[in-house]
C-alpha cells in the first residue's frame, strides 16, 4: 500500500475545492484511485488533516463556518462564478490573517 504524506493530500483536496477540478481528472493527474482522493476529501470536511502546513485545526473549523455561511449567499448574488469565488477567497484570507494575528497576541 502506498503511503502519502499530508502535503500531497492536502494538495490534492485544494486542487478539488478550490481549482474546482473533477475528482476524476485529480485523482488520475496524481496516480490515484478515485475512492482515495474522496476519502481525503472527506477527512478533510471532517477536519482530520490540515489544509496547509501552519493552519491549526482551529483555523480550519472557522474557515468551514466562514464558508458555511457565506455560500448561500452565492446563490442570490449575480454574476459569474468566478467573481463569487474569488469573493469568497478574498473573505477567507482575510479571516486566516485575523486568526494568525489573534493566534500570535496569545502567544505573548
Amino acid at each position: 500500500m502506498k503511503k502519502f504524506d499530508e502535503e500531497f493530500k492536502a494538495n490534492a483536496v485544494r486542487l478539488v475545492r478550490e481549482e474546482r477540478m473533477k475528482i476524476k481528472d485529480v485523482a488520475h493527474d496524481l496516480g490515484i484511485g478515485k475512492s482515495t482522493l474522496t476519502s481525503w476529501l472527506g477527512a478533510h470536511r471532517r477536519g482530520e488533516f490540515i489544509k496547509t502546513g501552519s493552519q491549526k485545526k482551529e483555523d480550519v473549523e472557522s474557515i468551514r463556518s466562514l464558508e458555511k455561511w457565506l455560500l448561500p449567499l452565492f446563490n442570490v448574488l449575480p454574476g459569474k462564478k468566478s467573481s463569487r469565488i474569488r469573493v469568497l477567497r478574498e473573505e477567507i484570507k482575510s479571516r486566516q490573517s485575523q486568526n494568525m494575528e489573534r493566534f500570535q497576541r496569545e502567544r505573548v
